[in-house]
């Protein structure tokens, strides 16, 4: 088998899969939706009024991350568990069922989570 017909037949195959996101499964940097210098520090001081703790140096990254997970359609559960798992480290010691969808609620209104 050629190259270009193995690399036809790995292509054809993953062009089917089924998406089996996982919270540490992430979308290259450059596909995921970025906010603006204002629509970070808005993120960020939203973040605060959850938890003082969320307004760390990840929050937007985890943010970006999250939004990976919201763009994708992942069912309500599985959105809370991946933002109390990305949410959780450093300073915060851990983050609760409320907390991770307040996290997704202010996430979704941000503004720079668009498809």
């Amino acid at each position: 088998m050629s190259l270009s017909t193995l690399t036809a037949v790995l292509v054809a195959g993953c062009a089917g899969s089924p998406n089996t996101e996982t919270p540490s499964s992430a979308a290259p940097a450059s596909q995921i939706p970025k906010p603006d210098a204002a629509q970070a520090a808005s993120l960020r001081a939203e973040l605060a009024k959850i938890n003082p703790r969320l307004d760390n140096d990840k929050a937007v990254d985890n943010s970006r991350n999250q939004c990976t997970s919201i763009l994708g359609g992942s069912p309500a559960d599985k959105l809370i568990t991946a933002a109390k798992t990305r949410f959780t480290g450093g300073q915060v010691e851990s983050v609760s069922d409320a907390e991770a969808q307040q996290i997704i609620d202010v996430i979704k209104t941000n503004g720079f989570c668009k498809a």
